[in-house]
This record gives structure tokens, sequence and C-alpha cells, in this order.
């Protein structure tokens, strides 16, 4: 952020909109996803759009390219927001019923 030179207004603004586009993406992109994808499919594209949304932040950092931070910022928030509730989907499903809690607090422990 001290690239573009912003504001304590202006990071709040940003990390407000990744908290509005999180809600969207869960309430009505994942849904619309899960009916045509399994859940590794989801975390792949969700692992994919973080990868290259961080590429596109260093990018910007680099090259002071104000958009490309925005849209690197917007990829990764989408493949964050994916990512993890498929991922959730995946370990709940690897074991049994007595084993969720356990499986769970692990993978939040490392989250």
């Amino acid at each position: 952020m001290d690239t573009f030179s912003w504001k304590p207004a202006l990071i709040g603004l940003m990390f407000s909109i990744l908290g509005f586009q999180d809600i969207v993406s869960q309430s009505f992109i994942m849904p619309k996803l899960l009916i045509k994808l399994s859940d590794k499919q989801i975390a792949i594209l969700g692992m994919v759009s973080e990868i290259i949304g961080y590429s596109f932040i260093a990018a910007s950092a680099l090259s002071s390219l104000y958009p490309l931070l925005i849209v690197g910022m917007l990829m990764y928030g989408f493949g964050d927001s994916i990512f993890g509730p498929s991922f959730n989907g995946m370990l709940s499903k690897s074991v049994s019923s007595s084993e969720q809690g356990r499986i769970q607090g692990g993978s939040q422990s490392i989250q």
C-alpha cells in the first residue's frame, strides 16, 4: 500500500469491498459452481484465482500500476471466497461423523 500512498480510509474501503465480494461470491456464485463442479474442481479454481491475484498484486507493486492492484485484489478475493468452503467440504467428506470435530479443528488451526 505504501507504493500507492493509500490513506487509512482508502485501505478500509478496499477491505470493505473485498468483504462485500466475499458475501456475493459465497451467496450467489458458489451455489452455481457447486451444481456444475466438484469440490475439488472449485478448490483448484479458487487456488488458481488466488495465485493469479497474488501475481497481479506483486506486479502492481513493481510497476506502480494502480488498476493492476485492484484487479489482483478482486481476483484474490474471489479465489479465497470459493477455496475455503470447498476445501472444508472435501475435509468433511473425508472422515466419519465421529471425526468431524478433530478434522475441522485441525483445519482451522492451520488456516
